[in-house]
This record gives C-alpha cells, sequence and structure tokens, in this order.
C-alpha cells in the first residue's frame, strides 16, 4: 500500500474494485487485528457500492481508531468515478 495513489487507482480500474486497503509499513499482528475487528464491524454499517459512500466510510474509519489509524498506517484508496478518471 506504501505505493503512488494513481500506481493504486489504475490496479483498481484493471481489476474492477472499487477498493483497496491495508497498511503501508509493518505492524505488530495484536495492534492491526484490534483495528480489523473495528474495522470489519463498521463494514456491517456501510453500503460499499456506491463511491461517495466508499469515501465517507474511509473517513469514519479513521474518526473510530484515529491513534491506531495513524501509527498502523492504514490506507484506503477509493477508485476514482468514471467520470472523473483521467484519459
Amino acid at each position: 500500500m506504501n505505493l503512488h495513489g494513481s500506481r493504486l487507482n489504475s490496479f483498481l480500474k484493471e481489476i474492477g474494485a472499487a477498493a483497496v486497503c491495508g497498511y503501508t509499513k509493518d505492524v505488530w499482528w495484536t495492534e492491526s487485528a484490534a483495528f480489523e475487528l473495528l474495522f470489519l464491524s463498521s463494514v456491517q454499517e456501510w453500503t460499499l457500492a456506491r463511491h461517495d459512500l466508499l469515501k465517507g466510510y474511509r473517513q469514519g474509519l479513521r474518526n473510530v481508531a484515529p491513534g491506531l489509524h495513524r501509527r498502523l498506517g492504514f490506507r484506503m484508496i477509493v477508485r476514482q468515478p468514471k467520470s472523473k478518471q483521467p484519459k
């Protein structure tokens, strides 16, 4: 996940995924497990099919566990909608 955003967006476009997420650094499994429980719990509350909702979800995740989010280097890249993707 420690790649330039345009490269990750190209990957998303190629595989047809709406988003990709992960860590930008090596993490301890206990901290990442705690964060991932929060992540999975909050996924259940969001409809992830719409681009605008994915962006809201990403921000909500930052608000739920800001310390872990920052310490783990969590990153979520949401694919740009077709109308905003550069040609």
